[in-house]
């Protein structure tokens, strides 16, 4: 039986996110200010203004954060998607090759993993730190998966660790 289970889940902006929202805002506006005045002197000014909209708004949108966990069979793939239209893969695993799953606590386990990724809400409740390990190199990869995504990925798992995984 083949397993096909996505979850899409929506990175929280902090407060810090978005007072540098509100500081890119307010420095569009007031460049575009003094070249809407200088525009007088200068007509092409006008075609700076239209593109620091342009670019205030692409760059206000890449703090649209998503993740996508995809589960197909045995494969497990992480997408990191910004402002709806961009996505790059974070990475892509199979379910044998988890080592361990922890329940994030205070501090992330310690481990020799060389990579560590963070693909969801730090505070999170259900999320948990997975352990990999992938052409000899160990990954440390932090998650949220739903039950309907643990129960795909327990499908995926060796039997001797799909009891233990995600408990």
């Amino acid at each position: 039986m083949d397993v096909f289970k996505e979850q899409l889940l929506k990175i929280k902006k902090s407060p810090a996110e978005y007072a540098l929202m509100a500081v890119i805002f307010i420095v569009a506006v007031v460049v575009s200010v003094i070249l809407f005045l200088m525009s007088g002197q200068y007509p092409l000014f006008i075609l700076f203004i239209v593109a620091v909209f342009y670019g205030t708004g692409k760059l206000l949108s890449m703090f649209s954060i998503e993740y996508e966990y995809i589960v197909t069979n045995t494969v497990i793939d992480v997408d990191k998607i910004m402002s709806k239209s961009t996505r790059k893969r974070i990475i892509s695993f199979e379910g044998k090759d988890i080592l361990r799953t922890e329940k994030v606590g205070a501090t992330p386990p310690v481990t020799d993993a060389t990579e560590k990724f963070v693909c969801c809400n730090k505070d999170d409740s259900n999320a948990y730190w997975v352990l990999i390990s992938k052409n000899g190199k160990k990954s440390l990869i932090m998650m949220a998966p739903n039950e309907k995504m643990v129960e795909a990925i327990k499908l995926g798992s060796p039997k001797m660790t799909a009891k233990e995984i995600f408990n």
